[in-house]
């Protein structure tokens, strides 16, 4: 498969599935705020904003490598497209796992990615394990069409 089919593949699934993550994370976090009696909408939102940056600025990098290494890998052993996507996803879904828990306690990150993991970690890990696999199945069922790869 070439580089622009595997770019595509991870933006799609990376956009979907962090979306589909922030969107479910927002609602129970909202939720759970609500029945506590502790919702303070401004503060709310900017924890669910800080949150989502921090996630987006400390997976995005380490995903796209283990995407592409696991794609390529597979390209070369000459594996179907749905087995390469799937794969790359269920790979990536344990990269991002494994790199938020490592830089939410690292020393080297600033103090604010640090506390903002936290939530990220706790209240994003299982929406991602559901649907981070599911996203990249469902995607590698999808051939491209010609020219239309990007």
């Amino acid at each position: 498969m070439q580089f622009k089919a595997h770019l595509r593949d991870l933006l799609i699934w990376y956009g979907v599935t962090f979306s589909i993550v922030c969107w479910v994370a927002f609602f129970l976090v909202g939720f759970a705020s609500i029945a506590l009696g502790m919702f303070d909408l401004v503060q709310f939102a900017v924890m669910w904003i800080e949150s989502a940056a921090a996630t987006f600025l400390v997976t995005c990098l380490p995903t796209a490598v283990a995407w592409f290494a696991v794609a390529g890998a597979t390209d070369f052993f000459g594996w179907t497209r749905r087995g390469q996507v799937f794969l790359a996803g269920i790979v990536s879904v344990v990269v991002v796992i494994w790199v938020i828990s490592f830089s939410e306690d690292a020393s080297f990150t600033p103090r604010w990615i640090e506390s903002a993991l936290a939530p990220a970690l706790f209240v994003g890990m299982l929406p991602l394990l559901v649907v981070g696999p599911r996203v990249a199945f469902r995607l590698g069922g999808t051939e491209p069409k010609g020219a239309q790869v990007i």
